[in-house]
């Protein structure tokens, strides 16, 4: 499935006129190691699923080469060197290696492109959200500036807001990057297509410093509201992508119409979005759906309201089969209304259930209750919707007892539940449960690690979490999917006949503890401290 920020971002200059175009090179990457992997071996037509490759094919692919390599692993969504990225000296002398993974990243087809001629300056944007990107994202701006020297690199994505510093450090160390920017990045662009950027620092709330031809832009001050973007996909290969069924995100709503979970930084903002009217956004899905051939959706906002829900039901069949994000609200007991949206197209509702204990659910002030939740993953699964639980454990006040409430949760309502995700709880900078922890263990230099320590306060507890994150995914084992498994265009291909299949559950699973291993394979928990793990 295409990114959707990007896509965003080409929609907005377009619409102002600039030349631009999107690009999503982690799935032309994930194209040429299938096509190169196929080539070695063999693969027969009932090994590809609805016209696309397998979750198997892809996992071997990738072993495949992580196996080929002393540097590197590649799996499904990391990439791993043996070092931190934020080491930057090493960081330094592994991007400007020659190997096979430098030769990959070679063959993407816009480092071939000729642009057409502006009169201008040429530049690159690079949207880096996680760890796991930045190394690949250096590699490639690498390659880039060798191949064309007078190109200019600008980096930006949500991993800024959280290593700022670290950025900062790298883009001075290196000649790969020339810009880097902190913040929303449409109008740092449209500035840059009319050749204005060092205008940029007139504009209230964007702090612009230029220092040995380097840029640094911060625009977390700009005090208008922001708009939520339509989409440009135009410029995307969705052959790319290796299911069978493709899909498209789409945002109505950037904020969560309640945002009150004392463990979530994503609605602590001034400003409300200029989100779009429902039936307006069900039309321009309508439009993109038209004009792609794709009639799958994923709406990625936080959560959809009933209210949403409702109006949604009521709207005419536009032929759109779509994935949302919901929170368990009782007015989603409503038979009526859920058999509704499944006839308007809903496949699967996500639903952030985070613990089974109603303690716990009160410490985060998530505003569920356990008893709603367990009716409306039963009353979805009747209608033939999809549900996909989020997980948490670790939360500070969390018990076993806790733990071993939502494992029997899960257990009794394992046949309602298709996919699910497991998280440790991290501390997240502006929210309510990290200034409490802040108050506790009071600021230092290694706040972060400090408050880790503090929450896995030893290796028996830690230990303890690990085991109980396996026995629930040995309840779910052979009921339901990983997010891994699960996730975008996959969930489509289960519909891909226009039928609504029930999931087929295994009754005859075998007992089994995961060793750690299993678990990291399954599960991603990046985010703990080396020691930790």
């Amino acid at each position: 499935m295409p990114t959707l920020g990007v896509a965003q971002i080409a929609g907005y200059l377009k619409d102002n006129g600039i030349a631009c175009k999107a690009y999503d090179a982690s799935a032309e990457l994930m194209h040429i190691l299938l096509e190169g992997w196929k080539d070695q071996k063999e693969i027969s037509s009932d090994e590809k699923e609805n016209g696309g490759y397998t979750y198997k094919n892809i996992a071997e692919c990738l072993n495949w080469y992580s196996d080929r390599s002393k540097n590197l692993k590649i799996a499904m969504d990391d990439f791993q060197t043996g070092f931190s990225w934020r080491e930057l000296d090493k960081l330094q002398e592994y991007v400007e290696q020659e190997d096979d993974f430098a030769r990959k990243l070679e063959k993407l087809s816009f480092l071939h492109e000729k642009n057409p001629e502006t009169g201008g300056e040429e530049w690159y944007g690079f949207s880096i959200s996680y760890d796991c990107q930045v190394i690949p994202a250096m590699r490639l701006a690498h390659i880039l500036k060798k191949k064309k020297p007078e190109a200019k690199i600008g980096i930006g994505g949500s991993l800024l807001y959280n290593y700022e510093n670290d950025f900062y450090k790298l883009v001075h160390m290196t000649d790969w990057v020339d810009m880097l920017m902190v913040g929303a990045g449409e109008e740092v662009w449209k500035y840059i297509g009319v050749k204005r950027i060092e205008e940029l620092d007139s504009l209230s709330g964007i702090e612009v410093s230029h220092m040995q031809g380097k840029y640094m832009i911060d625009t977390r001050k700009r005090k208008t509201k922001p708009i939520v973007y339509e989409p440009d996909f135009s410029d995307f290969r969705f052959e790319y992508y290796p299911s069978g069924e493709k899909a498209f995100p789409y945002m109505i709503k950037d904020r969560c119409y309640y945002g009150k979970c004392h463990f979530c930084n994503g609605d602590k903002v001034e400003e409300q979005s200029l989100a779009k009217d429902i039936e307006i956004a069900f039309g321009k899905m309508h439009e993109i759906a038209e004009i792609t051939g794709i009639h799958n959706v994923y709406i990625v906002d936080a959560a959809l309201s009933p209210v949403d829900l409702k109006t949604i039901a009521n709207l005419p069949d536009m032929g759109l089969q779509w994935i949302a994000n919901g929170r368990f609200e009782k007015n989603l007991t409503d038979e009526e209304l859920i058999a509704a949206i499944a006839q308007k197209g809903c496949v699967m509702l996500r639903f952030g259930l985070e613990s089974a204990s109603q303690k716990i659910l009160d410490y985060m002030n998530k505003g569920t209750k356990v008893d709603v939740a367990e009716k409306i993953l039963n009353l979805a699964a009747r209608y033939g919707i999809r549900n996909h639980v989020y997980l948490m454990f670790g939360y500070p006040g969390e018990t076993k007892e806790d733990r071993e409430m939502t494992i029997e949760f899960v257990k009794r309502n394992r046949m309602a539940i298709s996919s699910y995700s497991v998280s440790l709880f991290q501390p997240i900078p502006g929210t309510k449960v990290y200034q409490e922890l802040l108050e506790k263990i009071g600021r230092d230099e290694d706040i972060y690690e400090r408050m880790i320590e503090f929450i896995y306060k030893d290796e028996y507890y830690y230990a303890e979490i690990y085991q109980d994150i396996s026995r629930l995914n040995d309840v779910l084992r052979g009921y339901a999917k990983t997010n891994v498994e699960y996730y975008s265009a996959n969930i489509f291909n289960q519909f891909a006949d226009g039928e609504r299949k029930g999931a087929e559950k295994n009754f005859d699973r075998k007992d089994h503890i995961m060793t750690k291993e299993e678990i990291q394979k399954e599960i991603s928990i990046q985010f703990l401290p080396e020691n930790k793990l």
